[in-house]
């Protein structure tokens, strides 16, 4: 029963320091975002100019920025969730071939 709420407590504090590991990287990757945005918007600002003499309106503007950087998000994250994938079931498939090694030579 006590190997039960040790390992009870381990699985809790792990949860709770992914819980913390992930919000910190979600948080480093909006600042990041935040960093390409301005500096496309930076370095735009004569395409804004156009935009705006030809009748573009700041809210097409805002729009069209918010559409990339929704697109970038969307593309990173994607990527960011088939490596992990990756990863884990490649982990997994060194773990089973591990195992399967170590019970091979105990015969």
């Amino acid at each position: 029963m006590e190997q039960v709420h040790q390992f009870e407590i381990i699985t809790l504090a792990s949860r709770f320091l992914l819980g913390f590991v992930g919000t910190l990287t979600l948080g480093i990757g909006g600042v990041g975002l935040m960093n390409i945005m301005l500096v496309s918007v930076t370095q735009r600002t004569r395409e804004i100019g156009v935009e705006k003499a030809l009748g573009a309106r700041r809210r097409h503007i805002f729009l069209q920025f918010l559409a990339e950087a929704l697109t970038i998000t969307f593309i990173v994250e994607s990527s960011g969730i088939i490596l992990a994938y990756v990863v884990a079931f490649s982990g997994r498939q060194a773990h089973t071939l591990q195992r399967h090694g170590e019970a091979r030579r105990s015969w």
